[in-house]
């Protein structure tokens, strides 16, 4: 039965402004879901708390302007009219067996085989070139799939391989005064983990008020690019109050996405080091967790000096998987099982 709680919680979330179009909290949705049969049929509940669960949001779709030969390349994403979905077009040449894409939203009926359907790709004869068309109505669904290359290998000694991002809070005191620690730190983890296209990829990213990335998991794929690129990293320091809920949206649009490099066949985890009480309310609190949640099984919170001050009954510790993936260290100077710590998580199929 569902808890007096959690119909607290709906009722209570219901006066959000809807200026994006999210559930307040998803899993708490398919809850509801069990007692009510009828929750998307309810106009009003179905509007105001399950928007997306109840599919009654604009699908979010990869957009490019023009076909790439690197679908890398088309990273950037629109929200779709009513009515629309997305739609993936591949090209494969007879020629010299290259690939084209184009990705974008599209009709529904165009998607059914009405209309211009194929839209021809450059200016080679019809019989030089094989073309494909796929539509699918979830967000951000019309990405190539991950090649043989990049699949993940049955079995590894050192634990589950995964897309591994690193979030460090810029405007905090750690890293004003012991940056060159953070990124030994998380040199050090690097260190001990097998990187590659078939092991773990590791992405880079500050934030303030929004995510400042350092460089993609796709960036760096073997340990000697990898440690490079972070012992040439560069935090800015910024004197203002961080911005959690615009670095979490950024983080499962941008970082945990296929554009990014991330692989849909590989785990997400994401390491947030920070000193910081978050700010907010507690509506968005839920919703940034909630998101955060959906996108990675595996967050792990760094809480450097203090223990992270609560606002409203909320700290960025609650972001974390569970009490386990919390590490508490006074200083990243004089820690003597952060790195071990960290790798252990990260290990953890």
């Amino acid at each position: 039965m569902l808890t007096r709680s959690l119909l607290f919680l709906f009722a209570s979330v219901t006066l959000v402004t809807s200026q994006q179009c999210n559930d307040i909290d998803t899993g708490a949705c398919k809850l509801l879901l069990v007692q009510r049969p009828d929750l998307c049929s309810d106009p009003v509940l179905a509007k105001s708390t399950c928007p997306r669960f109840c599919k009654l949001c604009p699908v979010e779709c990869y957009h490019c302007n023009a076909t790439v030969l690197d679908y890398h390349l088309c990273n950037t994403t629109k929200l779709c009219a009513e009515n629309e979905v997305c739609m993936k077009k591949e090209l494969k040449s007879f020629v010299d067996g290259h690939h084209e894409y184009e990705m974008t939203c599209a009709a529904k009926q165009i998607c059914d085989g009405g209309g211009d359907l194929v839209i021809p790709f450059g200016k080679r004869d019809i019989e030089s070139r094989d073309i494909s068309v796929t539509c699918c109505a979830d967000d951000l669904c019309n990405y190539p799939k991950i090649t043989a290359t990049t699949s993940k290998p049955s079995s590894t000694s050192t634990g589950c391989d995964k897309d591994i991002v690193f979030l460090v809070d810029e405007t905090s005191a750690v890293v004003s005064t012991q940056q060159q620690a953070v990124i030994q730190t998380i040199i050090d983890v690097v260190k001990k983990l097998d990187i590659g296209v078939q092991n773990n990829l590791v992405g880079l990213y500050g934030y303030g008020d929004n995510l400042d990335p350092k460089f993609d998991l796709q960036q760096n794929t073997d340990k000697l690019s990898l440690l490079t690129a972070l012992q040439f990293q560069q935090f800015r320091t910024k004197d203002r109050t961080s911005d959690i809920h615009d670095a979490i949206h950024g983080l499962t649009h941008h970082a945990l996405q296929p554009g990014s490099g991330d692989r849909s066949n590989y785990p997400d985890a994401v390491v947030l080091i920070s000193d910081s009480a978050i700010s907010g309310h507690v509506h968005g609190m839920l919703r940034d967790r909630s998101d955060l949640q959906k996108a990675s099984h595996d967050v792990i919170i760094v809480s450097v000096g203090t223990r992270f001050q609560s606002l409203n009954g909320h700290n960025l510790e609650t972001f974390a998987t569970d009490q386990n993936h919390i590490i508490h260290v006074n200083d990243m100077y004089t820690s003597t099982n952060l790195v071990d710590s960290i790798v252990a998580l990260l290990k953890i199929c």
